[in-house]
């Protein structure tokens, strides 16, 4: 592309981002004279937002952007307002507006009502979110309230003796459901551990053999509810009990479990199953059944082995030198032909030899740190040393290394070596022109390739397989054919043009050929994309093409800037229509308007039913009586320039009467007449019948003492009779509490015990196969007893978390000085091991359960710990008292979080960080988050990435547990 078709490009691209602008500049002007407060947010955190919304909150425009939403709500109503967003995200709620309280700068509280609708914000889903201002009218809710205090008071005063009475059975009744609504929750939480588990988990009628409950692993595998059916039928396709049914053998063991093998031949897959009798939570005796597929691992160790005989097959026919070893460097795995090259035998290899060993003092640093980056999965392509035999002579080899990957993890390295006595000087030489050339293409940052026409082959540079976001490796190597590139790289609707262009080149006859062309590109995780292609030719001296070479550029940056402007119109518009407050675009000077779809339905009609104008309404909806004091308004606005407002009556298409309120801006033309006004109508015909409902009420005030009087003594009988039927109930509750603690002690025990066995038995390999030379076996082993060990710490903290809530105990009183000192000690190790500092001021001694705050600051400083930084590593833990609550804080100079992880990260079984660096099993943080809520705190972190984190928690003052 030459300059000047570079400058024609930017200058459209100039004129686009205009036409983008002065649309957003259009709407920009509509959002700022709608009457409600205008806030885009994205991922929770405000984008855009209007005039209004700084007037109402009290911060600037700039303050308000990059703040999350939440921040502007009442720290009372936060939960809630989420609880609501994340219903309406997952279809549960139709509703898309919702009241809340703010928080303005000044610490002013006011109620606002919120319209949300979903937009998109620069090619991302976006909150279009539109409050409103409804104090007042909260006000008058709260007159209402204060005129239903006036009124409990006089009957309190008469009757003080029945109302002690009553508030002791409010606490009664209310404490009695709140234990009944905790028990609940217990049993949903439980139920929700079993759902996480992939594994076969239910429970049948020891009579009928109906199937109590199946967890999600059953019904995603049947593809179907299978609760309530018959478990032969629903789980093994049969029409008869199961001639392996377990039923009589787990009533004979009364409550003990039975192990057990077994193969279903509708899945065709094998478990390892254990029963046991359980009382359901409606008093059936019930059989708790639990298979865990055993399937994937008796074909894996059957694989195995049978990939270890190919590969030791394979490497004593190749007449290379192959070598393996371990990620520490220990030779586990020379051929034949290695051994004789290097003058060893077999009793050197079991005595152990590091592959350093054979390599010269003066390359063993280069080779360190290729071990290094080969372990760490990078692409070399073979590097060339001198090596020592063991009788100490020397010779020049090309080692090419990859690292052996087991279970997705680096396991170690093979290599092939090459003697390169006789071609050390010329591949030396290529080497270094090879490297030039690479180094220019990846300064310019474009992806060179080469196109061979006679053997129809490409070859491709690292940085052309970055562009497409992969790897040589990832693909099969550098080269491919033309027909390979086309399936992999090319989308199929552009490979015609692709090919074609090819043809071009081959079949020109004028060898200064030069050619670009754009297409779109398939990158390697699916996404499509573009990219700018180069073309050059090399012709032979018949002139004949037989090569092309050239240089590749990903544009798909700008593709999507182009792509923008044409959907900025239709996001604006969707913005328009997603809100129900009407918005009207006024050209006065012609009287005609544009309504939004929210005005046509204000009034009954249908979209575009007819064209408004402004006589139209005056002549047809205004209400005859409201019309004078409406064109005042309107006059007065465009003579004084200040903002219109105004409320009126309009007779919609039915007839009857609706109120609206208009609200908007106007601009003027030179000579100062108005040329266009715009602006927002909602309809508050809701909010004028109950300022008229509140007057009614007020006078009903009196009445309504003496008839209360009696209702409260019916009241109170019935109240005392609810208690007889708590009472009642409350043997029931325990009992049902009790099976709800067995059933979890069941399903922890049952699913460690197995794991446990499978952990001891490869630790029974383990070690009956150490020490064998040639035997992969080891390594193998030990990464499957890692896992069972993972496995077994995975279920123990997933017990420890459905646990946290079950506790009873009251608080008492919890030196957290102590706790501290408590945690750094049960980390001791950990600590010296990483090297970190630890520091922290005077902690308070507040109410709480002593066990559970231990097992917070031991989870937040362990993680502190872990992902500390690599220099210096330091911790400093503070505790401040802010009104009625203690804020703790647990400050690092680790690795730090992305912010859009801010949220997940306390959620269960996230983690961030899935390496062998940092060990964990996604559970510590959602235990660390409950217990604060439970000792009625919240918890959040600030952090940036590379920098640190710091964890926050409250912990209230005079807090009483919450189950």
């Amino acid at each position: 592309m030459n300059e000047y078709e570079i400058q024609r490009e930017l200058n459209a691209l100039h004129r686009k981002i205009a036409e983008l602008e002065e649309s957003e500049k259009i709407y920009r002007m509509m959002f700022e004279a709608a009457d409600q407060a205008v806030m885009v947010t994205q991922e929770g955190t405000i984008r855009w937002t209007n005039s209004k919304a700084t007037h109402m909150s009290g911060y600037s425009e700039q303050e308000l952007l990059s703040m999350p939403f939440r921040f502007i709500i009442h720290p009372d109503d936060r939960d809630r307002v989420e609880h609501c967003h994340m219903q309406r995200m997952k279809g549960e709620l139709d509703k898309k507006s919702c009241q809340f309280r703010i928080l303005t700068k000044a610490g002013i509280v006011k109620w606002v009502q919120n319209n949300t609708s979903t937009i998109s914000w620069k090619e991302r889903p976006a909150g279009l979110n539109l409050l409103a201002d409804i104090t007042e009218q909260k006000q008058l809710e709260e007159n209402l309230q204060k005129a239903h205090d006036e009124l409990e008071k006089r009957i309190e005063e008469r009757t003080t003796a029945l109302r002690e009475v009553n508030e002791k059975l409010c606490l009664e009744i209310a404490e009695r459901t709140r234990i009944e609504e905790s028990l609940r929750l217990e049993r949903e939480q439980l139920l929700a551990i079993f759902d996480s588990i992939d594994e076969v988990i239910s429970v049948i009628d020891l009579q009928t053999y109906e199937i109590l409950y199946a967890n999600r692993f059953v019904r995603d595998r049947r593809g179907k509810e299978v609760v309530g059916g018959v478990c032969y039928k629903e789980l093994h396709g049969l029409n008869e009990p199961c001639d392996h049914c377990t039923t009589h053998i787990v009533r004979m063991l009364e409550g003990k479990p039975y192990r057990w093998d077994y193969h279903n031949p509708t899945t065709k897959r094998n478990y390892l199953a254990t029963d046991r009798i359980i009382k359901w939570t409606d008093g059936r005796a019930a059989k708790f059944h639990m298979g865990i597929d055993v399937t994937e691992r008796k074909n894996a160790e059957k694989a195995l082995r049978e990939s270890e005989r190919r590969f030791r097959e394979l490497a004593e026919l190749l007449p290379e030198p192959v070598v393996q070893c371990d990620v520490g460097g220990t030779v586990t795995f020379a051929s034949h032909r290695a051994l004789e090259v290097f003058g060893c035998t077999r009793e050197d290899l079991s005595r152990g030899i590091n592959v350093l060993d054979v390599i010269t003092p003066g390359d063993r640093a280069k080779a360190r740190e290729n071990i290094a980056r080969i372990l760490n999965q990078e692409n070399l392509g073979g590097t060339e040393y001198t090596c020592i035999r063991k009788d100490l002579t020397e010779f020049p080899a090309f080692i090419h290394s990859c690292a052996t990957i087991s279970n997705n993890i680096t396991a170690g390295l093979t290599s092939v070596v090459i003697d390169l006595t006789e071609r050390k000087r010329a591949e030396q030489a290529l080497r270094t022109s090879e490297a030039q050339l690479s180094n220019a293409v990846l300064m310019a940052h474009l992806g060179h390739w080469e196109y061979d026409v006679m053997k129809d082959l490409f070859t491709f540079n690292d940085h052309f397989y970055k562009i497409f976001r992969t790897t040589a490796e990832q693909v099969g190597g550098y080269t491919m054919s033309s027909g390979d590139y086309a399936q992999q790289f090319v989308l199929a609707d552009d490979r015609f043009m692709v090919a074609d262009a090819i043809q071009e080149a081959i079949q020109t006859y004028d060898p200064s050929f030069s050619r670009q062309y754009e297409h779109r590109m398939l990158y390697a995780n699916g996404e499509i994309g573009y990219i700018a292609v180069r073309v050059f030719i090399v012709k032979d001296n018949a002139g004949r093409t037989i090569k092309t070479y050239g240089v590749v550029q990903d544009i798909t940056e700008r593709k999507r800037v182009e792509e923008a402007l044409r959907q900025s119109e239709q996001r604006f518009s969707l913005a328009i229509e997603g809100t129900r407050v009407g918005i009207v675009d006024w050209n006065v000077p012609t009287g005609k308007m544009f309504w939004s779809p929210g005005i046509f339905a204000q009034l009954g009609y249908e979209l575009d039913e007819f064209e408004p104008t402004f006589s139209l309404v005056i002549e047809k909806f205004i209400h005859p009586d409201d019309i004078s004091d409406i064109l005042r308004k309107i006059l007065a606005h465009h003579n004084d320039r200040n903002t219109a407002e105004a409320e009126c009556r309009v007779i919609t298409k039915d007839g009857s009467i609706k109120w609206l309120r208009l609200h908007g801006h106007s601009s003027w033309d030179d000579q100062g007449r108005p040329m266009r006004t715009v602006g927002t109508v909602e309809d508050i015909t809701e909010r004028k019948k109950a300022q008229d409902e509140i007057r009614e009420l007020n006078r009903e005030l009196e009445r309504r003492v003496q008839e209360r009087t009696a209702e409260l003594m019916q009241e109170i009988e019935e109240r005392k009779r609810v208690e007889r039927a708590l009472l009642a109930s409350e043997s029931d509750l325990i009992r049902s509490n009790k099976d709800l603690e067995q059933f979890a002690y069941i399903a922890s025990h049952d699913l460690q015990e197995p794991m446990r066995s499978v952990a001891n038995a490869l630790q029974m390999l383990e070690k009956e196969y150490e020490g064998r030379p040639t035997d992969h076996s080891d390594l193998l082993i030990y990464f499957a007893v890692e896992q069972a060990k993972k496995m077994q710490a995975l279920i123990r903290d997933l017990l420890e978390y459905s646990r946290i809530g079950t506790r009873r105990d009251s608080f008492k009183k919890v030196d957290l000085q102590e706790v501290q000192n408590q945690s750094v000690r049960n980390l001791e190790k950990l600590i010296e091991e990483k090297g970190t500092k630890v520091t922290w001021d005077e902690l308070p001694t507040i109410l709480g359960d002593s066990t559970q705050l231990l097992q917070v600051f031991q989870n937040l400083i362990g993680n502190a710990v872990k992902f500390g930084s690599e220099d210096s590593p330091h911790i400093h833990v503070s505790a401040e008292k802010r009104d009625h609550e203690w804020v703790f804080s647990i400050r690092d100079n680790g690795i730090g979080i992305e912010r859009e992880y801010f949220d997940r990260i306390f959620e269960i079984f996230q983690q961030l960080n899935r390496t062998d660096s940092f060990t964990g099993t996604g559970v510590g943080l959602a235990v660390v988050k409950k217990i604060v809520e439970r000792h009625g705190g919240r918890i959040w972190l600030e952090s940036e990435p590379g920098v640190g984190s710091t964890f926050y928690f409250t912990i209230p003052d005079g807090i009483r547990p919450s189950l």
